[in-house]
């Protein structure tokens, strides 16, 4: 049953169109680097230490520098390409990931959790999931986490929906990992794009 209609009006509305706006100047920003503290000379003929054009998640230095602990505990290759992806968002921030492992029992999903100070973009990039779902082996979601390392932010999970351990298929899930990261910064422009153009109409 229909309770009420969302008021477009409000400040919350308006609140939603500048956080959207935010979001798209920063994934249109070029000029730093997705790895913090990275000063490797950069692969185009510039050579610079400040240049970002050739920045990838195929860079050797990636799995090290994407990690807060990355001497220890580098990012894991099946999962690089999806931390780097999320990286390149600026508004969000991943704080843990896992390329999966195991089987049976002693099975561990593939996910990637993260950081936002906004429920918008968690919402983006669910709906950007959502967008994704034939090329998917399974069905993924995002969530509210109930883990919270730091009590001042909200933590949230992108992960597949498994019914049975035994059921799930690493290998497929990790191509999963690598299809939502291609596509993941100029996907999530796209939507917000189109939601700023939905509302700014109304």
């Amino acid at each position: 049953m229909k309770i009420t209609s969302f008021d477009s009006s409000t400040q919350v509305a308006q609140d939603r169109r500048g956080e959207l706006r935010a979001l798209i100047d920063a994934l249109d920003l070029e000029l730093a680097r997705p790895c913090a503290d990275c000063t490797s000379p950069c692969g185009c003929a510039r050579r610079s230490p400040t240049c970002a054009c050739k920045c990838s998640p195929q860079c050797l230095d990636a799995p090290r520098k994407l990690s807060s602990e990355g001497d220890r505990y580098p990012i894991e290759p099946g999962v690089v390409s999806l931390v780097f992806a999320f990286h390149t968002l600026r508004l969000v921030k991943p704080c843990w990931s896992c390329e999966g492992h195991g089987h049976g029992t002693h099975f561990k999903t593939p996910q990637l959790w993260f950081y936002a100070d906004s429920a918008l973009y968690p919402e983006l990039i669910s709906r950007y999931v959502t967008t994704q779902s034939r090329r998917l082996s399974t069905t993924w979601t995002v969530s509210l986490c109930a883990h919270q390392a730091d009590p001042t932010a909200t933590t949230f999970a992108l992960m597949p929906i498994l019914k049975e351990a035994d059921e799930a298929d690493l290998p497929a899930l990790q191509n999963d990992l690598r299809t939502l990261a291609n596509g993941l910064k100029a996907g999530v422009r796209q939507i917000a794009s189109d939601l700023l153009r939905q509302l700014t109409l109304r």
